[in-house]
């Protein structure tokens, strides 16, 4: 069973790990070096979502993934996350930041588009934090007592925290 429920943890954590990281950083170099219209007050607003605890979309979220047939599968504890979180997008807007815009400017002049700035020149510039961040998001994915808890109710679906629980449980008994 420990190993069943380890390989849902890494089932469950490392596709959002890495789509999560990749799309918080294109957000990110989006937010640091493209101009556009409303720049400012939609950082602004990812910002302020973190300030609103998970407690109170806990319930319309459930209440969705119900609806749409989500639960007891692991589509709620995946797709959200690889949307990219407000902490990572912010943690790497700062380290973008600091990359000089001629960088970015020469490109451009030689024809390379945001994408390939972002793919060719930035990516390979902020690797120590893409680790950073992929380490944070797995330890955070494996340590998910709540949210496994919450939407998974078939044991086959457990992650290891839910299995190790129940262990804990039965030991108890």
């Amino acid at each position: 069973r420990i190993y069943k429920g380890l390989l849902n943890t890494l089932i469950v954590v490392c596709p959002v790990m890495i789509v999560g990281v990749l799309v918080s950083s294109l957000a990110a170099y989006a937010f640091a070096k493209i101009n556009f219209k409303g720049r400012s007050a939609l950082f602004a607003l990812i910002l302020g979502s973190m300030m609103l605890p998970g407690v109170i979309t806990m319930t319309p979220a459930y209440v969705i993934y119900d609806y749409i047939g989500w639960t007891d599968t692991w589509l709620p504890l995946m797709i959200p996350g690889m949307f990219g979180t407000a902490s990572c997008i912010f943690f790497m807007r700062q380290f973008i930041s600091k990359i000089p815009g001629e960088v970015i400017e020469s490109a451009m002049v030689d024809g390379v588009g945001h994408f390939g700035i972002f793919v060719r020149i930035i990516l390979p510039m902020i690797i120590p934090a893409v680790v950073a961040q992929v380490v944070l998001w797995f330890f955070a994915g494996y340590n998910d007592y709540f949210g496994p808890m919450l939407y998974l109710n078939t044991q086959d679906n457990y992650t290891l925290q839910l299995v190790l629980q129940n262990i804990a449980a039965q030991a108890d008994a």
